[in-house]
């Protein structure tokens, strides 16, 4: 009851020790840490009666990467404010690949193909807080997930 889980790792620590990867299916960034150890508490309440007694088990979440992403699009003729549509694509083309590599010129490329959009004039990923640094791919290391925190369209 109330265990909505997106994805799970498991990993072997040796020593009879499991570490589970979890990410639930609602966003962790941003809430309350009793909300955490409740979910937590009830994923390891689900799994310790199909462990043995020996085995330690370990609930771990993501290490969330907070990315910025800056654009600016010429909009195709005709069309009315594109800010919104691109900023909806970007979320759902970052959430797609949230456990893998988000590569700029892949997004460049998806953005363009947007029927409101004639051309991306420029772009630039970040990492937050280091906005300075702009970055040609942003990969998910094991046991992190990118999300979007920022999308600044113009």
């Amino acid at each position: 009851k109330g265990l909505f889980i997106k994805s799970a790792e498991v990993f072997d620590s040796g020593n009879n020790s499991i570490t589970l990867l979890i990410e639930p299916e609602c966003e962790l960034y941003g809430r309350n840490h009793n909300a955490l150890d409740w979910y937590t508490e009830n994923i390891r309440k689900a799994l310790s009666r199909a462990c043995l007694i020996t085995t330690k088990l370990r609930v771990v979440f993501p290490e969330y990467i907070p990315v910025c992403v800056r654009m600016t699009v010429n909009a195709a003729p005709a069309t009315a404010d594109v800010r919104d549509d691109i900023i909806s694509f970007v979320k759902v083309y970052f959430a797609q690949r949230s456990a893998g590599t988000v590569d700029y010129a892949e997004l460049l490329k998806a953005v363009s193909t947007l029927k409101c959009v004639d051309s991306v004039s420029s772009l630039k990923m970040t990492i937050y807080p280091n906005e300075g640094v702009s970055h040609t791919s942003i990969t998910a290391t094991s046991g992190s997930r990118l999300y979007l925190k920022s999308a600044d369209i113009n």
